[in-house]
């Protein structure tokens, strides 16, 4: 090599050394995951704004027990027949008029318990919207987990292929195999390496659920350091104790009690709609009279006032209020509905979570036996193949064994996680990991 052309050499690999590489994307966990999600989850704002939407409620009503005030002016020309059409006369007036309702007996006070109703029953969902995000973003996060950890055992196994692959061009040299037995392991390499991009799709699919369910992004090169979900210390527990807590703790049973605290109070509201109300009005104005036309001394201004009390009773509605107490009744009663329905809903969701952990802790522990099975008859497969004793078709099923045992068991893994967390969400805790089990090797 000419030395201009070992100095462009040295140069370029100088400059690319030098180069600034880009940074490794953070590790994502799961409390960064909640934290951004909590913060920009569309559905969390939506909810919000519903409640200060209904908080607005309780301020129009108290709105009605304070005075209001109205001004008005009016200005016109006019004549009447049999006095002098030709020569009409002229008003100007002005007043202003105040007003404040007393007592309406009992009324707004029924209707401001029915938007305060109407507010928590809000900010109950407002929980439950919180609750199904955290949720949301728990269980993508555990799927996200379970394709890594498929994505790492087809990694494996196209290492593995290939070392076999190697292993089969040896022996061809060394005369102990043939070359039909190169060929079956090139095309095993491949046949692992497809699985091994849809393995890696799937974990970028699990990667674009979880970015949703944060409602944000995530870098391609993610990496994620949560562990699986620790064991809940009374997943084992009877059914009837897990009902109950859940019942106390069941964001969606709270929503529902609340919505039909506030229909029933909108229900009481419509009950006092025909009630008498006393308010007190005054007012106080001036009128300017004259004849148009004529000089000014000929017109007059005349001042007036006045005040009173009314008391205003509507004593027939046609049937509207009676009308609405029975939609007010049809509504309690699908409240009610809704509660029962609830109830049997939760305690079969329960009782599914817990078969789910105890059918996925079983097949860890088969899963575990078959993993050790499997490898050990890798091991005496790739042995026998080695010594050149083996055929290509026993190593092959050796290797495919243990990939199936290793997916297996990580499988197993993930439905027990995915299980425990639809088992604390239904519990109403908090997500929470002092502790972790290990995947299986």
């Amino acid at each position: 090599m000419s030395e201009r052309r070992w100095s462009v050499v040295s140069l370029a690999i100088a400059l690319a050394v030098a180069a600034p590489r880009p940074a490794a994307a953070e590790p994502v966990t799961l409390d960064d995951a909640i934290a951004r999600a909590l913060a920009a989850h569309p559905s969390l704002a939506g909810a919000r704004a519903r409640v200060d939407a209904a908080a607005t409620e309780i301020e129009l009503v108290d709105v009605e027990a304070r005075p209001t005030v109205a001004a008005t002016a009016s200005y016109s020309v006019g004549a009447r027949a049999g006095i002098a059409l030709t020569d009409p006369a002229q008003a100007l007036a002005g007043n202003v008029t105040a007003s404040w309702r007393i007592w309406d007996f009992g009324l707004r006070a029924a209707r401001r318990r029915a938007a305060a109703a109407t507010v928590a029953a809000r900010e109950v969902a407002f929980t439950q919207a919180e609750r199904a995000v955290l949720q949301q973003v728990e269980q993508a996060y555990v799927e996200v987990l379970g394709a890594e950890a498929r994505l790492q055992i087809r990694r494996a196994a196209s290492v593995a292929e290939r070392r076999h692959l190697d292993e089969a061009r040896r022996l061809v040299v060394a005369g102990s195999k043939t070359s039909i037995d190169v060929a079956q392991a090139d095309a095993r390499v491949a046949s692992a390496r497809v699985a091994e991009v849809r393995a890696d799709n799937a974990r970028a699919q699990a990667i674009a659920a979880l970015a949703q369910a944060i409602a944000g992004d995530l870098p391609a090169d993610a990496t994620f350091t949560t562990p699986w979900p620790a064991p809940l210390v009374d997943e084992d527990a009877a059914l009837e104790g897990l009902v109950a807590e859940a019942v106390r703790a069941d964001p969606e049973l709270a929503r529902l009690n609340a919505e039909r605290v506030a229909s029933a109070q909108a229900r009481e509201a419509t009950r006092l709609a025909t009630r008498p109300t006393l308010a007190a009005t005054a007012s106080a104005g001036v009128d300017a009279l004259g004849t148009y036309g004529v000089p000014p001394d000929d017109r007059r201004v005349a001042g007036a006032w006045s005040a009173g009390v009314t008391l205003s009773w509507q004593l027939y509605d046609g049937g509207a209020r009676r009308a609405r107490l029975r939609a007010a009744d049809a509504t309690l009663r699908a409240a009610d509905a809704e509660l029962a329905d609830r109830l049997l809903g939760l305690r079969a969701q329960l009782s599914a979570a817990r078969l789910d952990i105890a059918a996925a802790k079983a097949q860890q522990g088969a899963a575990a036996a078959s993993v050790a099975a499997a490898r050990e008859q890798l091991r005496q497969a790739e042995a026998r193949s080695a010594a050149g004793l083996g055929t290509s078709a026993e190593l092959t099923d050796a290797q495919d064994a243990l990939t199936q045992a290793l997916g297996d068991a990580a499988d197993a893994d993930y439905q027990l996680a995915a299980a425990r967390t639809i088992l604390r969400y239904r519990l109403g805790r908090l997500v929470t990991h002092p502790g972790h089990r290990e995947s299986n090797p």
